[in-house]
């Protein structure tokens, strides 16, 4: 099971990447605006099982819309489970949203984020974790290590949150598969060529999108 950092062991991890983080929110505000949904979002099929518990309207549209990539990319998600805790911080540990495994089940938690393109990221981003838990297997995983470097996989006591092996790897599917450009720098190593040397590794196919717009230069 993730373990869960403290409140302030997170401000911590993410420290590092604060310069990144502010060009994150900047570049990221490409795409639909607010209210709006892509004429071409993807639809999941009927054979994904998705639980959806108190999730409003947006967050669930937006739900299917990140499993429908995945079934376009050919990647098996597990059953999923998603729950929403509005603006209770303490719910999702202080954090954005969280992801735990329990048997066969993926069990992912929401809160509130007003943006638009930072609610987009932030649900591949979980759902993301649940495909790696359920499908990455032993050997694409030792490969991703080897390729990238990291010494934990996902341990915040052990290292901070974007030198964790877990972290980079959803982060990495999030740029493969989200059908707009967006920048992934909350993890170091993210060149176009990085990120998609990664992609490969972790799903043994290449991305499904993988914008390049702003990865290099």
């Amino acid at each position: 099971m993730r373990t869960h950092p403290t409140s302030r062991q997170h401000f911590l991890a993410m420290g590092s990447l604060g310069v990144g983080l502010v060009v994150w929110l900047l570049t990221i505000v490409t795409g639909p605006r607010l209210g709006e949904t892509p004429s071409n979002a993807p639809q999941p099929s009927d054979q994904q099982a998705v639980r959806l518990s108190e999730l409003p309207p947006a967050y669930a549209e937006m739900v299917y819309w990140a499993v429908g990539l995945f079934q376009r990319a050919e990647l098996e998600l597990p059953e999923l489970e998603i729950s929403y805790v509005g603006l209770d911080a303490k719910g999702c540990d202080w954090r954005l949203g969280g992801h735990r495994r329990v048997g066969d089940l993926s069990q992912i938690t929401l809160c509130e984020t007003p943006n638009l393109h930072i609610r987009e990221h932030l649900v591949l981003h979980e759902i993301a974790h649940a495909y790696l838990e359920h499908h990455l297997a032993p050997n694409r995983k030792a490969r991703f290590k080897s390729l990238r470097g990291w010494t934990e996989w996902w341990n915040y006591d052990a290292a901070p949150w974007h030198e964790n092996g877990a972290e980079q790897a959803a982060e990495i599917l999030v740029w493969g598969l989200i059908d707009r450009p967006v920048g992934i720098v909350r993890i170091y190593q993210n060149t176009c060529a990085e990120l998609d040397a990664g992609y490969r590794i972790l799903t043994g196919r290449p991305p499904l999108n993988g914008f390049n717009d702003f990865c290099d230069g």
